[in-house]
């Protein structure tokens, strides 16, 4: 699979070499009692003609199966206004591989854009299939996505899970409510502000009590990128609506000058916390230290993250240390634009 993947990406990029192109890789790893090593390895090249994507994930240590995933898209500009891909999305370790084409689109009418995402199951003995809709507004964005199950028989069985959520977003604030399954969610936060910024979310499961909530704070030089109508849009449909590659966001001490994060979470009788604060140090990086408490034990956790620039890459690494779980974790990223 590594061969094949890298001979194409040497033939896109022979094709396509006036063209401009990205090489970026992810690498997430951890070491506590149940993993020691890389969880997930990711491989993404992009230019104007193509885009790939590969997961290589590893197993646990309670050893359930991780499905990696590799997925093709074929941009294609039909108008200014109006755009389509066609692709192959295949999950699996090459046993019992689950496939789908998918068909993405996008046409803006005047200030309002609609996208429409379509998922057919192929290869596989119980295919599902799925959509996935936007629309956005500089004022309001509406999504909403449906998965079907294995094998699905009729329509009835392919709408039981419902995934939507609703934004309105004015000048300077965001605000959301939606659905995941059994879980309710909320969110807010600031845009636009200079010297501050915030954002929350939070999910409840109706179901069971279960819970999750956290709150992130920047202070003086805020990171623009987090604190935006893009990321907030990214964030919300990453938590609610099915996708099959992983997302990985910033820690919080590259959130601003100053940081702060606040975290909680309920697994069935077991709760979690955590408050951490950070500082920008300038060209030494950004540093973090926090408080962690889960069934009757707590701790310290420790951060560090630095970005740097060799020879046209931009690397950028986080670590984490948590004195709770005696875990070191980390993520590490390479972005080189051709």
């Amino acid at each position: 699979m590594t061969v094949g993947l890298v001979s194409l990406l040497i033939v896109v990029f022979t094709i396509n070499s006036n063209a401009q192109t990205t090489l970026r890789t992810e690498t997430s790893f951890q070491y506590d009692k149940f993993m020691n090593g890389v969880q997930v390895q990711r491989v993404q090249f992009n230019s104007p003609a193509i885009e790939l994507k590969y997961d290589y994930k590893t197993k646990t240590g309670n050893g359930k199966p991780i499905n990696d995933v590799f997925g093709i898209s074929l941009p294609i500009t039909v108008k200014d206004d109006f755009s389509v891909a066609l692709g192959v999305i295949k999950l699996g370790d090459w046993n019992d591989d689950e496939s789908f084409i998918n068909l993405t689109a996008e046409k803006k009418f005047g200030a309002v854009s609609f996208s429409l995402e379509l998922g057919k199951g192929a290869m596989a003995e119980n295919p599902r299939d799925y959509i996935t809709s936007r629309i956005s507004h500089e004022l309001f964005t509406v999504e909403a996505g449906i998965l079907s199950e294995y094998g699905y028989s009729g329509i009835e069985e392919f709408t039981k899970d419902k995934y939507y959520w609703a934004a309105i977003h004015p000048e300077h604030a965001f605000f959301t409510i939606g659905n995941e399954i059994s879980r309710t969610w909320m969110g807010a936060g600031t845009r636009n502000l200079e010297g501050f910024g915030s954002f929350t979310f939070f999910n409840a499961d109706r179901d069971n009590k279960n819970f999750w909530f956290k709150s992130q704070f920047g202070f003086g030089k805020i990171n623009q990128k987090f604190y935006c109508l893009d990321n907030y849009r990214v964030a919300m449909s990453y938590l609610i609506v099915p996708q099959f590659f992983y997302r990985h966001f910033s820690p919080i001490s590259t959130k601003g000058e100053y940081a702060l994060k606040i975290e909680g979470k309920r697994t069935m009788n077991a709760e979690k916390w955590e408050i951490t604060g950070a500082k920008d140090i300038g060209c030494f990086g950004q540093v973090a230290i926090g408080w962690q408490r889960e069934s009757e034990k707590s701790g310290v956790n420790l951060e560090y993250y630095k970005e740097v620039r060799l020879i046209g890459c931009a690397i950028s690494g986080e670590f984490r240390y948590e004195t709770i779980y005696n875990r070191f974790s980390g993520f590490i990223t390479a972005n080189y634009e051709f």
